[in-house]
């Protein structure tokens, strides 16, 4: 009987922890910017940061490094070193941050028409302080995101969340250096073995697997 306690103990607060604690951050997506995997969020890291990532699944192999120098405004770069037409410069900017009863909103993009991660967007986040804790952004864009876009990250415990995203993928975007997509949701799951590590593993567009890691540094 004492063991069961001991046990329902440690799941609850497993289930209940709070992202804040544990060196929990946001995760740096596929782009190099703040966000769950393909889709934005309308976060960023915090100020004073830069976050290299590498991405790599049976397509592409990409480096990105993400900054944030100033207030709300964060900064990526990318490169995928299978295929030099596809770089690009991000941009986003928090022009609005999450309260406890507010949403975050933010708009941002990437400027390369060339690029896989090119496409214009608004999107706004919030918090819920659920069962299991999770983010959840609601967003509309262009180019890649052709529309309305959703996504969450599910707070499982502070070091390991899943990640959940629906956005209609504009097939002719993909088609240049992924293939055409036989699903329209991306799954993964996300860990963080220490403070600033992050390693996901993903499933995308029902039919490529893969992974990105990154690291962040202070300034």
């Amino acid at each position: 009987m004492k063991g069961k306690k001991i046990l329902y103990g440690i799941a609850t607060a497993l289930l209940l922890s709070s992202p804040a604690q544990s060196g929990y951050r946001d995760p740096v997506g596929e782009f190099g910017i703040t966000g769950y995997l393909m889709t934005p969020s309308a976060y960023t890291q915090k100020q004073k940061t830069v976050s290299p990532s590498f991405s790599i699944n049976k397509h592409y192999s990409s480096l990105s490094i993400n900054t944030v120098i100033l207030p709300a405004l964060e900064t990526g770069i990318r490169y995928n070193l299978k295929d030099s037409n596809d770089k690009d410069f991000l941009l986003k900017y928090q022009f609005l941050p999450e309260t406890e009863r507010k949403p975050a909103i933010a708009l941002g993009g990437g400027i390369s028409k060339d690029a896989l991660s090119h496409g214009f967007y608004i999107c706004i986040s919030k918090y819920f302080d659920t069962f299991i804790p999770q983010t959840l952004t609601i967003g509309y864009g262009n180019g890649i995101y052709n529309g309305f876009f959703t996504g969450t990250e599910l707070l499982i415990h502070p070091k390991f969340t899943i990640l959940i995203e629906y956005a209609d993928f504009k097939e002719e975007t993909l088609k240049n250096y992924m293939e055409k997509p036989s699903s329209d949701i991306n799954v993964g799951i996300k860990i963080m073995p220490f403070k600033n590590l992050q390693i996901t593993g993903y499933y995308l567009t029902g039919n490529t697997a893969g992974g990105n890691i990154s690291y962040t540094f202070k300034f």
